[in-house]
This record gives structure tokens, sequence and C-alpha cells, in this order.
């Protein structure tokens, strides 16, 4: 093909040139890519791809470009993959969209978009559906969509994990696990490696194995912040946040969340495009309006300090969290009219 070929004109192979894989869950895209890679080895032969993997939250290298495109005798037959593709720039989507025309007979690339969906249909950017490849992929069903896992889908999901690693579930074992596990793919991939190792040569998995599992759901921090703006109850927010905080790692997941809280404000007070439900978004911009940048600057200093405060062993964890939380509502409180 040569190397002016728009995608419109690209013959439709029995393995896709191109394949677009839209789902929330990254571990759940991951699974979908080695499933139709095993299913569609080069030339209907036993021979692997290459994988190759480049993200959407940096410049795609040349290498990127000419891989792509690259044919030769000698050129091993590659799988692209770029993770959080929807991250990439409307004019690096333009040129992707073109290059795609030409690819090599022998790449396959994957372009993972790892958006929310919202009643029951993911959040593309606008720009990316207006391309040639999106309508090219959608016309010859090259695009593979997931919601995510669901209570319905996650017993399916952790069978299939079992079956994987050889491991059986007894009588109220797989209810058991349902109910202290995540609806994340990653989180549970990770605890059910762990029961591997728990369980020993019996591999059946007992209702009582629940307990060892070590997840702890994700504290809602932009819950907790607005409770704070609008005045709530001191004794409710210290319950909410202390009440979780018992541990090392739980104090540290609620500051990992409330820095990533922190960027996403920052975001949103600068401009910059942030991927989010239209409410949730409207709600988190009108928070980012009243803290200002000064405020969301404050909430990096109290997370980082809280940080340092527990690793230099200046405070317990406990402490750390309740000198937390008096400057959270410090931050709010300096911002109300007297």
């Amino acid at each position: 093909m040569p190397p002016n070929a728009c995608v419109k004109d690209m013959p439709v192979a029995a393995t896709p040139g191109f394949t677009f894989c839209v789902c929330p869950d990254s571990r759940l895209i991951r699974a979908h890519i080695e499933s139709a890679l095993a299913a569609c080895p080069p030339d209907g032969t036993n021979q692997s791809r290459e994988q190759l993997a480049f993200w959407g939250d940096e410049d795609l290298p040349q290498s990127f470009w000419e891989t792509l495109t690259l044919q030769g005798l000698i050129h091993s037959p590659k799988a692209l993959i770029i993770h959080r593709a929807h991250n990439l720039p409307v004019e690096a989507w333009k040129r992707l969209s073109r290059a795609l025309g030409a690819v090599a007979s022998d790449t396959w690339v994957f372009l993972e978009l790892s958006v929310a969906f919202e009643k029951g249909k993911p959040k593309v950017p606008a720009h990316i559906l207006k391309l040639a490849c999106w309508k090219f992929a959608e016309k010859h069903n090259w695009i593979w969509t997931s919601p995510g896992l669901d209570q319905r889908s996650l017993p399916r999901f952790l069978q299939a994990e079992a079956s994987r690693l050889g491991l059986v579930f007894s009588p109220g074992a797989l209810e058991a696990l349902t109910k202290r596990l995540p609806q994340d793919a990653a989180a549970i991939t990770m605890e059910m490696e762990k029961l591997f190792l728990a369980v020993g040569n019996d591999n059946r998995i007992l209702p009582e194995h629940a307990d060892l599992l070590a997840f702890e759901p994700e504290p809602d921090v932009f819950s907790l912040l607005r409770r704070m703006q609008q005045g709530g109850s001191v004794t409710a927010v210290w319950h909410d946040a202390l009440g979780k905080a018992g541990s090392d790692s739980m104090l540290f997941m609620f500051l990992a969340v409330l820095l990533r809280e922190a960027r996403t404000l920052w975001q949103l007070l600068a401009g910059e495009k942030v991927w989010l439900p239209p409410q949730v978004q409207e709600s988190k911009f009108r928070l980012a309006q009243s803290l200002g940048y000064a405020g969301v600057s404050r909430l990096w200093h109290l997370a980082l300090e809280a940080e340092k405060a527990v690793k230099s062993g200046e405070r317990t964890v406990d402490q750390a969290m309740e000198g937390l939380i008096a400057g959270l509502f410090s931050v709010f409180n300096a911002r109300k009219p007297r």
C-alpha cells in the first residue's frame, strides 16, 4: 500500500490492522489484547507477535511511526499497543489516523481508550469519533468495548482467574470473595495470586480465605472535601476519615487520592480538559473555584506534610490524620465570609 493511502482505502483483512479497545479497566483491556493475539497468530502460524508498548501521556517516538509502516522480508510480526491513547493530542490523532491507512501487513495496532462509561456508552472524546480511522473501525467491527466489572460479571471474572491459577472454589467461597473484592480487575488479579500462595497444594479456596484479602476500599476524598465546604459536622467528617485510617497503608491511600483530587481541581482551574461525567465535573469545578489556586496548593502541602510526619516518625498514623483533617477544615474556614 502506498504511503499516502487513506484509512478508507485500507483492505479488510482477517486480522484487523488496528483495534480500538474501549474500557475503563486497563486490566480487562490487557486481557482482551492477549486473547485477541492468541486467537489470531500472524499468517495462521504458531508464531507470536513482538509486543511494543507506547503511552498516550507522552509524545509518540519516531520509532513508533517507523515501525507502524515498516515493510520488509526480515520484519517480524509486531503488536503496537498505545496505552491511554485517549490522552494523545488532537494533532497526533490526525496523524495517526492517516498513518493507520498504511500500516504494515504484519503489524497489529491496539489503541487503548481507558474512558468512563455513562448511561451504558463510553465517553470517547469527540475529536476521536470524527476521525476516519474510528469510522472505519466502527464499520468493520474493529472496536471492542466493555463497561468493566459489575456485580453480575464479577463472579465470572473470579472464576476465570481461579481457573487460570488452577484453583477451585469450595461451597460458599465464591460468594465470600465476591463480597470482599472491588470491581477492579487489576486488584482482583493481585488478590487471587496471593490466595494461590495461601491455599497450598490443596488448590481449594475456602470461605475463610476471604479474611486474607488485603483490599480496602478507596476513600471518597471528594465527598469528604465537599462536606467540609458545606460546613458538615466535624464529628461525621472525622469518623469517615479517621475511622478508616488505622494502618499506614490506608493513610497513604488516603493521601494518594487527596493528591490526585488536588491535581484534578488544579487542572479544572487552569482550564485543562479533564474527562469526567458532566455532573461530577461541574461539582468539582465549583469546589475548585471556591478553593482557588492557593487553596488547592494548600491541599498538596497538607498531604505531603502528613506523609513526611509519619515516615520520619514525628507522628503516629492517627496523629498525622488528625492534623491533616484539622488542616483541611482550616482551608475551608478561611474562605467562609465572616
